[in-house]
């Protein structure tokens, strides 16, 4: 009589999965695109989900979350900051594959787009069993910086730069003070964040008020969202939204004024954030992203040329993070003809 496997993968397209987000917080490669709270979020902007947990006698030992919905083209789906490997046992990486597949056939997706996570994705040799295609099109954050969280106050504020503590103190010499605000406040933020996607000319995501109210909700259940306002005079001038999940602060979402630049008001904020991170116990400061070619640089050693000099990451470079280049997104078609058509796309995309 053959031996029973030792993993099986279980489904579940309940809203609520303690033991899958339980299991996320206690591994390093679990990040909070993958919660259950995220999900719930994204149900907001029209994003239906599933997951597949790989247990071992009952013990989570990884899985995905997937948010799909249908699109002029059928289904499309997004892997986001998964699979979640919680061992590096071939058995379960067979078995992920193995699952991936399957979940696109029975779920008849037309496309699902991976992006493994930041920590221990799995490996290029893994994903090529399933005939995966590397993903040019949707510009997937891909590289980020991140900055270490542990000691004092004091060390903080040692690994910035000199320039970036000055700005900090200016902005507490300008009577800039920060407020910490609630759902109420949530329409502020909004307005704030709209204004800002304005000027920079990119569209708003959430794209609404409600989304980002039902993602407050999600999150605020286990109080792992923060918002912060810098405030002159009673008059709000920037804020900012964090996440806590495991054990990274990400700085998630922000809006400004452009009124009042002179007050370094997200200087202070970005600085609060961090010292509150680390009173939270958190080991590390995600900033979320950063482009790529600028990490690639900074990673070598290199000078930053005057593009990069001049683009909006400069502001997250001045708190002298450490550039983290991120696993690269890819996606499988199950249709053989449509994984043709795509490599042509690529092709022409190229030229």
């Amino acid at each position: 009589m053959p031996a029973k496997n030792r993993f099986e993968a279980l489904y579940s397209s309940a809203e609520s999965d303690p033991a899958w987000d339980a299991f996320l917080e206690s591994h390093p490669s679990g990040q909070f695109q993958q919660s259950t709270a995220w999900a719930s979020a994204k149900k907001a902007d029209g994003w239906n989900s599933l997951r597949y947990r790989i247990e071992d006698r009952g013990v989570v030992c990884g899985g995905f979350q997937m948010l799909w919905r249908t699109s002029r083209l059928g289904r499309i789906a997004y892997i986001s900051k998964g699979p979640v490997l919680g061992t590096p046992d071939p058995e379960i990486q067979c078995l992920m594959i193995e699952t991936l597949r399957r979940a696109a056939n029975q779920h008849r997706l037309r496309g699902l787009i991976i992006h493994g996570p930041d920590r221990d994705a799995m490996d290029d040799d893994c994903l090529r069993q399933l005939s995966v295609l590397p993903e040019r099109f949707q510009g997937v954050i891909d590289a980020t910086l991140w900055f270490d969280l542990t000691g004092s106050e004091a060390d903080l504020w040692s690994r910035m730069p000199a320039y970036n503590r000055t700005f900090v103190r200016q902005s507490e010499r300008r009577g800039v003070v920060v407020r910490e605000g609630g759902e109420k406040d949530l329409p502020l933020f909004f307005e704030l964040m709209q204004r800002t996607c304005v000027r920079q000319q990119e569209t708003p995501n959430p794209a609404s008020l409600i989304a980002l109210q039902t993602l407050w909700r999600s999150f605020a259940r286990e109080s792992k969202i923060r918002l912060t306002f810098a405030e002159s005079n009673g008059q709000p001038v920037a804020a900012l939204i964090v996440l806590k999940f495991g054990d990274r602060l990400t700085l998630w979402k922000k809006g400004w004024t452009s009124q009042n630049q002179k007050l370094r008001p997200n200087h202070l904020l970005y600085f609060e954030a961090m010292c509150w991170g680390q009173s939270q116990g958190l080991a590390f400061c995600d900033f979320y992203s950063v482009r790529r070619d600028i990490a690639e640089s900074l990673l070598r050693g290199e000078k930053l040329d005057a593009d990069q000099n001049r683009s909006r990451d400069r502001f997250h470079l001045g708190f002298g993070g450490t550039p983290q280049l991120l696993p690269l997104p890819c996606v499988y078609f199950p249709s053989s003809l449509l994984r043709l058509a795509y490599r042509g796309l690529c092709i022409l995309k190229r030229t």
